[in-house]
């Protein structure tokens, strides 16, 4: 399974001296070195841009960039944005704050059924506030929203306007009673 590896991971490996890492630090590094040799570790351009943020010399970020380059951007759709918005949400109901960026590594591992693979601990809170969310993409444009049970709870549908007159909306095959919006 792919792994979608957060900044504190990628820090420890790429931007920290081994000698200066706690045995339990090492051993998640080992684990980055593994996921990166079966071909699993996953990035997103948020992530790669925290990382290059914040360099104090430009020899220090061109080797940082360069160490980062095999690792190519997972895309990201504008449903990703959404879903990962209404993730934010439905943690802050909970009073659990996320991040912009948290909330969308969150989407973006749930929607992909990819592991997150972080040091932070505010990880441990969304996984508790967000167990049912999981997203797919139907077809381009339609993605669709699950609950734990795999019930459909909510459709996205890019654009919607523009390719529907959504002045009355009637779904016939949904797993729900027939329902007519109007």
């Amino acid at each position: 399974m792919n792994t979608l590896v957060d900044t504190s991971v990628w820090s420890l490996a790429l931007r920290r001296q081994p000698r200066d890492l706690t045995a339990a630090e090492q051993s998640v590094v080992r684990e980055l070195a593994d996921l990166t040799r079966e071909g699993r570790a996953r990035i997103i351009g948020l992530i790669r841009q925290e990382l290059l943020s914040g360099i104090r010399t430009a020899a220090q970020y061109e080797k940082l960039r360069i160490a980062l380059r095999p690792f190519p951007d997972e895309p990201i759709a504008t449903s990703d944005y959404e879903v990962a918005a209404r993730a934010s949400n439905a943690c802050r109901a909970r009073g659990i704050a996320a991040s912009v960026v948290d909330a969308l590594i969150c989407q973006i591992a749930l929607g992909r059924q990819w592991n997150i693979f972080t040091t932070d601990p505010d990880f441990e809170n969304y996984a508790k506030a967000l167990p049912s969310v999981d997203s797919r993409e139907i077809v381009s444009g339609l993605v669709a929203d699950f609950d734990a049970e795999g019930n459909v709870v909510g459709l996205d549908i890019d654009h919607a306007s523009q390719k529907l007159d959504l002045k009355s909306l009637e779904t016939t095959s949904l797993p729900a009673l027939a329902t007519k919006f109007s």
